[in-house]
């Protein structure tokens, strides 16, 4: 039996079907599906769900969720109510690509406290995802209203020699960002065209690191930069791949089949499915999630010399798959986060022994508010 947890984060995927087609979905790899949660099963869910936690955050994903209407989300939001008997905290957030959103919507999500997330890809937005006017656009519409969006960006073969380019269209449109590095989930000519050399990507990194550093110009956030200074100074960890996600976090598709999160994941990790639960911590009792958590010791038990294991704890189990096996380690992502974090943490190192003056003259004005707190400390 798992050690279970009072917290418990569902990411809902009740459709895969989407008005865009961004090149690297892997949504488009591997799911040709394009039905819609039924009834049956968003209640279902619900039921199963909330009478069993303390706190169910849901994160509504896609393919595209605005794709189901309002009105599901209304019914969403009703079941959520219905079958919570023990006064669970329930929040929901949905990640989306804005191009569906009207004062309606937007409305709906405001009063209903949905936390937001979107991606977009820099100057080269046009050619990874496309419809740029019409996302910017909702973005807009959802923070004239008061609302806030956040920003991944995915760096890939396309746009990694435009990062700082990238970088200053950012600042200029006041959108704080994450860069996440490009998964390669297939053998497709696309893929191998996103794929990315690990040194030169690494380089491509550090060199907008440097020139974000010494903006003193500086107007929002930038991740992962701000994430590994704060793991420097305080062991700050904030991301699911930083942090073990295994029994905090699973992932629901239309059809009611569960997985780790809202990725593909191969078929000997899968959870079941919650028709065949009427207690959603039994999907931790599955085979599927057996294996998950058995590769994943495995790797992270290989992982435990490293020079940044406190900062990634082995990383992502998605991620590890698709570059080495969920069980190995020393993948792409993994030897670029070595890359970065030891330059960052060098750089800081000697940042910091400067006399604080000077530091407050010379660099980004997130790094300083952060050194003069860790003075303080």
């Amino acid at each position: 039996m798992f050690n279970y947890y009072d917290k418990i984060n569902i990411l809902i995927i009740p459709t895969d079907a989407c008005n865009m087609n961004c090149i690297y979905c892997y949504h488009e790899a591997h799911f040709n599906d394009r039905c819609k949660m039924t009834d049956d099963t968003l209640k279902h869910i619900m039921k199963i769900a909330i009478p069993n936690y303390k706190d169910v955050h849901f994160i509504w994903h896609g393919g595209e969720p605005l794709i189901m209407g309002i009105d599901f989300f209304e019914k969403a939001l009703y079941y959520e109510k219905k079958y919570n008997t023990n006064s669970c905290n329930v929040t929901n957030g949905m990640q989306t690509n804005l191009t569906l959103l009207n004062l309606d919507m937007v409305d709906f999500l405001i009063k209903n406290k949905f936390s937001i997330g979107s991606s977009y890809d820099g100057i080269d937005n046009e050619i990874t995802r496309g419809n740029s006017d019409k996302i910017l656009i909702g973005r807009r519409l959802l923070n004239s209203s008061g609302g806030i969006c956040g920003n991944i960006m995915v760096v890939s073969g396309k746009n990694v020699d435009t990062l700082i380019e990238s970088y200053e269209f950012f600042k200029k449109e006041k959108i704080s960002y994450k860069m996440n590095s490009y998964v390669k989930t297939d053998s497709s000519n696309i893929s191998n065209e996103l794929s990315m050399n690990v040194e030169y990507y690494s380089d491509k990194m550090i060199e907008l690191y440097k020139y974000w550093l010494h903006d003193t110009k500086c107007n929002i956030y930038v991740n992962p930069f701000i994430s590994i200074i704060k793991h420097i100074f305080w062991g700050y960890k904030k991301f699911c791949n930083q942090n073990s996600c295994l029994g905090k976090w699973l992932g629901i598709r239309y059809d009611g089949t569960i997985t780790n999160c809202n990725r593909f994941f191969h078929p000997k990790y899968l959870y079941g499915n919650v028709h065949q639960y009427n207690n959603i911590r039994e999907a931790f009792d599955s085979q599927g999630f057996n294996n998950v958590l058995s590769d994943a010791v495995e790797r992270r038990n290989k992982c435990k010399t490293c020079q940044i294991y406190d900062y990634c704890n082995g990383g992502c189990n998605n991620v590890a798959m698709f570059e080495t096996g969920m069980n190995n380690n020393g993948g792409f992502s993994c030897l670029s986060k070595i890359k970065l974090y030891t330059y960052i943490k060098k750089s800081i190192n000697e940042i910091i022994a400067n006399d604080f003056n000077e530091i407050r003259k010379k660099y980004n004005p997130t790094v300083v508010k952060i050194i003069r707190r860790k003075l303080i400390d």
